[in-house]
């Protein structure tokens, strides 16, 4: 019996023959040459799969059966393909979408119409994957699906590393970096010189203000994150207020990057600012980062950043492509500053460590330089606006590093360190460095496939432990 993105489609109606092809529709494409006989095939491809079921509608009248139809219809429709396997082969699905007409063949205790699934990917893929650890040097991995099918891997360092290599027994690779000659000096371009857990507030103390409001209530830390426990209360004229604390990083940063992990759970709940101010070694403030929620009656949650301190500065707010896709977000704020450019950049990170819901293509160019002192403190702040219901604010984890830039065609820099994760889906011809987009790879690259039969892969260098998965396709 059918099954549609998770929906067992006999809890609704009688699922009658349906019509399933042995592969998907087949076609050659032949040249015929004047004068000679037959043609010539010049290729082959495979065409859109369909899947017809015919389905009934059982009620104890028309009124009746019509009414579970309308439900019916509004759970099978999707704007995008999904699922779609069958008990009698439950160990592969389609990826399949409703189409074409559904027409009803009306009678009083029930009706009948033929649901029409295409799959625009006409391939059958299994429902669990196969992984398989690839070792240092040759590994052989025997692939038994019909079709050819794309690998994905997951390589993670045991070392410093300046360039990575997956290569196939038909010599197409995937090359990330650049090897290192002998007479080349190796550069970490980013260098972590602080890093906080969050589970103690002992080595942070008050700062002197913040913008636009008030420093009152408490920070305090529990189960590796900083939080808001008290906001104090309302103080007039009404502004936001809450909660600071700022302390030394340990280093005088020129170029840097600042990440810090933060939650702001703000849908049920009012209002909700969180701020990462990175200052100088007088307390001016450099560069400023934040979420917030600061709407009446309405859950939505804006970006923000700001250039210098608040009696001479440059800001900007940013949305995401949906308006209240960055609700109860949860995921990381980040500035870097390269000579004299800066960049924000707000994401999302979910349950398995991707980035999403990510903006990152502003810059900002201090062309004089009124931004440009070097960073020695990092303070944070939340806040609410008085007697309103408080958002739920943390946060989570904050890293500092030094960039580090190479200065000639001699200095290599390091693409990966040590627990460094990289991710590569050949499908989709995709590659993330700890869950974000990572520009890496070589133009020569090649995303290859699995064949049918014996693959030699090669892993080069041996400094990480290789894991690929896949999903055998099926005809």
């Amino acid at each position: 019996m059918p099954h549609f993105n998770g929906i067992d489609l006999r809890k609704w109606v009688i699922v009658e023959d349906k019509t399933r092809s042995l592969a998907p529709p087949i076609y050659n494409d032949l040249v015929e040459v004047p004068a000679t006989n037959g043609a010539y095939q010049s290729g082959q491809r495979l065409g859109v799969r369909q899947i017809a079921i015919p389905v009934t509608f059982i009620g104890t009248n028309r009124a009746d059966w019509m009414l579970k139809a309308k439900h019916f219809i509004g759970h099978i429709l999707t704007n995008e393909p999904k699922p779609l396997w069958f008990s009698d082969e439950p160990d592969v699905y389609y990826n399949a979408i409703l189409s074409g007409d559904t027409n009803l063949e009306e009678f009083v205790q029930y009706g009948r119409t033929t649901l029409l699934f295409v799959c625009a990917d006409p391939f059958k893929y299994d429902t669990q994957e196969t992984k398989v650890n690839l070792n240092d040097g040759s590994t052989t991995v025997h692939y038994d699906g019909t079709y050819e099918t794309k690998p994905r891997f997951k390589i993670t360092f045991n070392q410093p590393v300046t360039h990575f290599e997956i290569k196939n027994h038909l010599n197409e690779r995937i090359l990330l970096g650049k090897p290192a000659a002998m007479t080349d000096t190796i550069v970490d371009p980013e260098e972590l010189v602080f890093m906080d857990t969050m589970n103690s507030t002992s080595n942070w103390v008050l700062p002197d203000s913040v913008d636009n409001g008030y420093l009152e209530g408490e920070m305090s830390s529990s189960g590796g994150r900083f939080y808001p426990s008290l906001y104090g209360v309302g103080i007039s004229p009404r502004a936001w207020q809450g909660p600071s604390l700022k302390r030394s990083i340990g280093a005088s940063l020129q170029d840097f990057r600042v990440d810090v992990l933060v939650n702001l759970e703000n849908v049920g709940f009012e209002t909700g600012m969180m701020e990462v101010y990175l200052l100088d070694a007088n307390n001016v403030t450099v560069a400023k980062i934040g979420v917030e929620d600061i709407w009446q009656n309405v859950a939505q949650v804006q970006g923000k950043f700001q250039l210098g301190p608040i009696n001479n500065r440059m800001n900007m707010y940013a949305l995401p492509d949906i308006k209240t896709g960055w609700n109860n977000y949860d995921g990381i704020l980040r500035i870097v500053r390269v000579g004299n450019e800066f960049r924000p950049y707000w994401a999302k990170i979910d349950q398995n460590g991707n980035h999403n819901w990510v903006l990152s293509q502003r810059r900002y160019v201090d062309y004089d330089s009124r931004y440009a002192n070097r960073i020695t403190q990092i303070q944070l702040a939340a806040r609410i606006w008085p007697s309103t219901a408080p958002s739920q604010q943390s946060f989570k984890e904050i890293k500092v590093f030094r960039l580090n830039q190479a200065q000639n065609d001699s200095q290599v820099a390091n693409i990966a360190q040590t627990g460094d994760v990289i991710e590569i889906d050949t499908a989709t011809q995709s590659i993330r460095k700890n869950g974000e987009v990572f520009l890496i790879n070589d133009l020569s690259s090649e995303f290859f496939s699995l064949f049918r039969g014996e693959n030699v892969l090669d892993v080069t260098p041996g400094v990480a432990e290789v894991e690929m998965s896949y999903e055998r396709r099926w005809l």
